[in-house]
């Protein structure tokens, strides 16, 4: 039996856990923080995730519980234009979803009991300090003193990766540039039900996403690397600046359930996925800017695909480097495609709004790629 460690009970740890349930191993996922659940926000499932999702057999759960978008509507100025996004991922068998972190985490976390015979153990508030011995039999040490060997070890511990570091501490994650507010509101009456709505100002962004149970995801987007006010003095200048600028953002966060949360939005450049018995996941191996709406997708699809690499193994060694093979061409295209947005973020938003089908035909460009499935024959052709 393959004794294996995750590192993080997030997205692509807890989707790992779950697509290896028919293997013969034991799994135990370790958590830093004391409470195993997503944070307070929403999340977009673009196609290629909920095909990911279904490949889990969460498809229509996720669909149950979060809520189709069909449009996404961009203003900037006094210009507004609405696309479709069944349009812009035409040829794909799955919708765009929108749903709640933590929704999406109880799902894949419903997951692990009822998956083949692959034990697995979850441990919240135990904090991995450092791994080595990482060509084989990694050593994992904890922050309470302890530590254990294991066949593998999998770091899907996020941008800021501990995993990460020690496998290649030359790769730091870095600022996008780019400042971030989310929250999470209570719709109200006339707000659309499937509308996802992004206005632009040349140095800012704002919008607002339904999440399924009366409830919008709400962001704001600062052209910036660093906070625009002191810490504890995120409410006054909320209040004073972004909902300033629009009637609705302002009503949204009068009607705002749980924590306004804020942050600068970090990188891995180049990307890294991992060594030897450790391997990276998600945003751990290749974050990207969140102006592509794709980490929590990849993520999903990183836990598939090393699921399979693993499962096609006699034992754990050269798995790295064949889900790496397996994962390059698509992850690096979107990492491609990000790093585009954020140079056109840069410059500012001063141009006006593109034609419709123009618009259409750059967005289904930008996203081409990432709509065929996972199968060989299609990777190789991305």
């Amino acid at each position: 039996m393959t004794r294996i460690l995750v590192v993080g009970a997030g997205i692509a740890g807890l989707a790992l856990a779950g697509a290896l349930g028919d293997a013969d191993c034991d799994i135990e996922i370790v958590e830093r923080h004391h409470e195993i659940e997503g944070d307070g926000v929403g999340i977009v499932l673009m196609p290629n995730g909920v095909a990911a999702l279904e490949r889990l057999g969460l498809g229509d759960d996720v669909r149950a519980h979060g809520t189709e978008i069909r449009v996404l509507e961009l203003e900037r100025g006094a210009e507004r234009l609405q696309l479709s996004l069944a349009e812009i991922w035409r040829g794909c068998a799955q919708p765009t979803i929108a749903i709640r972190r933590s929704e999406l985490h109880r799902l894949l976390a419903s997951r692990l009991a009822s998956r083949g015979p692959a034990e697995v153990r979850v441990s919240a508030g135990r904090t991995v300090i450092a791994v080595e011995s990482i060509d084989r039999g990694p050593l994992a040490r904890f922050a309470d003193g302890t530590s254990e060997s294991y066949d593998l070890v999998v770091g899907a511990d996020g941008v800021r990766s501990v995993v990460r570091r020690a496998l290649h501490p030359e790769a730091e994650a870095a600022p996008t540039g780019l400042y971030y507010f989310r929250f999470l509101s209570r719709a109200w009456s006339g707000t659309p039900a499937d509308v996802w709505r992004s206005v632009e100002r040349r140095d800012a962004a704002f919008g607002h996403i339904p999440v399924g149970d009366g409830r919008l995801h709400c962001f704001v987007q600062l052209r910036r690397a660093t906070p625009p006010c002191a810490a504890g003095d995120e409410d006054e200048y909320f209040r004073a600046g972004p909902c300033a600028w629009d009637e609705t953002l302002a009503q949204a966060y009068d009607r705002r359930c749980g924590v306004l949360r804020a942050g600068a939005a970090m990188i891995v450049n180049p990307i890294r996925w991992g060594r030897g018995a450790c391997v990276l996941l998600g945003d751990a191996s290749h974050a990207l800017s969140p102006t592509l709406s794709e980490g929590g997708s990849l993520a999903l699809e990183d836990a598939i695909v090393f699921a399979d690499a693993l499962g096609q193994a006699a034992d754990p060694s050269g798995v790295v480097e064949r889900y790496a093979d397996a994962r390059r061409p698509r992850v690096e295209w979107a990492h491609r495609m990000a790093m585009a947005q954020l140079a056109a973020v840069a410059r500012g938003r001063t141009q006006a709004l593109p034609q419709r089908q123009s618009a259409i035909d750059y967005m289904t460009q930008l996203y081409r790629p990432l709509c065929g499935d996972l199968s060989p024959a299609r990777r190789e052709s991305v």
